[in-house]
């Protein structure tokens, strides 16, 4: 039904478009033969005019009105054609010219036929004669000319299509005429190159099929540095940029090489459009570097047990000094001492996590706060409905949980890791014994837990009443529930 509704709607269109094409034409055609009547051809003879004259323009008229309304008629239909099989099919501005001056050729010769008698053969004799002439001189031209229509009538390239030509130059296409295309280059140069060009050398354009484009880094990283390691610092990098992780295709990471300085590995990731690609290649590196740091530049050789069902898995094969300084620089352990932060790092575990399988799970019960080392990992809850709804993505860097570590809330979102991801897991019994000697830190950490929660608003753990009030008031309703939850006197 749709498709026959849209059919008649194209006939309408065609109908409406035949009759505004022709009506022009057919006003000069009927001032031809208004000029042909006795009685017009009476007046203009009286005002002094030839009746030779006067009948020889409304030949003229009426011939230029019926060529012209042909013409055109002829154009709209032979293009209709292809619109009919291919309703997405858009008329190319230089082919519709070209066919127009086609049929405006023949029209030109039926005109000079029927208004002046002049003979078909001697003009098309001559004209092919100027035609070969005029041919010999315009080679070139000629040459560019015909590279335009087989650009056109291939869909080699548009309007907006990025062009890499074979001598390395980049460009998008600004316009496209009978001879030239117009190029604009990255950093704002205009070229213009002859259509012929484009028949004579091999060029790649980066948006035909798709304007998906893959773009690659290469990375050396130091031997220590093991396999599963540095697929999680090169592909969270990549999934840390919002265009690379929108893609269907996500990133990889693969070894290109062995060298002196250590083992080359080549991430590769996909960006929606060439023009972005350039700006998601340096968020890329610039993420790369964050990770690296993160994740501490002398990385020990780690043994890393994987587990088949993708569970969470704990090892002890752990630098202790790396821990430490990885806690060193989370803003919640600021409030720390040197001594404090060597306990933390004494007693947390550093977890592995595989693709797939949840951390935590919406709604359960928790106390302990995580900080992501090396990984990706995306934050989901449940609405009201049972729909899943993703609120964001965690980096190498940050942390959650800290509701549940804290207050003993039960774990306002799901936390599942994208890639392989490790973890320091740091629970309610390390934090216990420095809370109990500092008492001081609750207020502390109960405003940084007020900021978190007024900046998300999203938090399971906090009344929409409470988090409608004010930042002081937010932070003795978080002292209360520490001191609740730690067992303190006072609470």
């Amino acid at each position: 039904m749709t498709t026959v509704t849209s059919q008649r709607h194209r006939s309408r269109s065609l109908y409406g478009q035949i009759f505004s094409l022709v009506t022009v034409p057919l006003l000069v055609m009927s001032l031809g033969i208004l000029l042909s009547n006795y009685v017009v051809t009476s007046v203009l003879h009286a005002l002094g005019l030839q009746t030779i004259t006067i009948l020889k323009g409304a030949e003229f008229l009426m011939a230029l009105g019926l060529v012209w309304a042909c013409v055109r008629v002829l154009n709209a239909l032979f293009w209709h054609l292809f619109s009919h099989h291919d309703p997405s099919f858009s008329v190319p501005a230089l082919l519709n010219n070209i066919s127009l001056a086609i049929l405006w050729m023949f029209g030109i010769a039926i005109i000079s036929a029927l208004a002046f008698k002049t003979s078909m053969v001697g003009l098309i004799t001559t004209s092919s004669v100027t035609l070969a002439v005029i041919g010999f001189a315009l080679k070139n031209t000629i040459t560019d000319l015909f590279s335009g229509i087989a650009i056109s009538v291939e869909h080699a390239f548009k309007v907006g299509d990025w062009l890499e030509m074979d001598n390395g130059i980049v460009a998008q296409v600004e316009d496209m005429t009978w001879r030239t295309t117009q190029l604009m280059t990255k950093d704002g140069r205009r070229m213009i190159v002859p259509n012929g060009k484009f028949s004579s050398q091999i060029f790649y354009n980066h948006d035909n099929p798709t304007s998906i484009i893959r773009s690659q880094l290469d990375v050396t990283l130091d031997y220590a540095v093991t396999g599963y390691q540095a697929e999680r610092i090169l592909i969270s990098s990549a999934l840390q940029v919002a265009d690379v992780a929108a893609q269907d295709k996500k990133p990889i990471g693969r070894i290109v090489s062995l060298s002196e300085r250590g083992v080359v590995w080549r991430v590769f990731f996909w960006n929606s459009n060439y023009d972005i690609s350039h700006g998601n290649r340096y968020k890329v590196h610039r993420n790369i570097l964050r990770n690296l740091h993160l994740a501490g530049l002398r990385v020990p050789a780690m043994v890393w047990q994987r587990n088949s069902s993708g569970t969470t898995t704990t090892t002890t094969h752990t630098d202790q000094k790396e821990i430490l300084a990885f806690i060193a620089r989370i803003p919640l352990f600021r409030l720390l001492s040197e001594k404090e932060k060597r306990y933390i790092a004494q007693h947390s575990e550093l977890r592995w996590c595989g693709p797939g399988t949840p951390v935590v799970q919406q709604d359960e019960p928790g106390d302990s706060l995580f900080v992501i080392k090396e990984g990706h990992l995306s934050i989901t809850i449940n609405d009201d409905h049972g729909k899943k709804q993703e609120l964001d993505q965690l980096g190498p860097g940050k942390f959650f949980g800290e509701m549940s570590l804290l207050t003993g809330a039960p774990r306002s979102a799901t936390v599942t890791p994208l890639v392989e991801s490790s973890l320091f897991e740091i629970d309610k019994e390390i934090l216990a014994p420095i809370i109990e000697e500092r008492q001081e830190l609750i207020e502390e950490l109960s405003i940084i837990l007020a900021d978190r929660a007024l900046q998300t608003r999203n938090s399971m753990a906090v009344d929409e009443a409470v988090l409608a009030s004010n930042r002081s008031s937010l932070t003795v309703a978080f002292i209360g529930k520490m001191k609740r939850f730690f067992k303190m006197t006072g609470a």
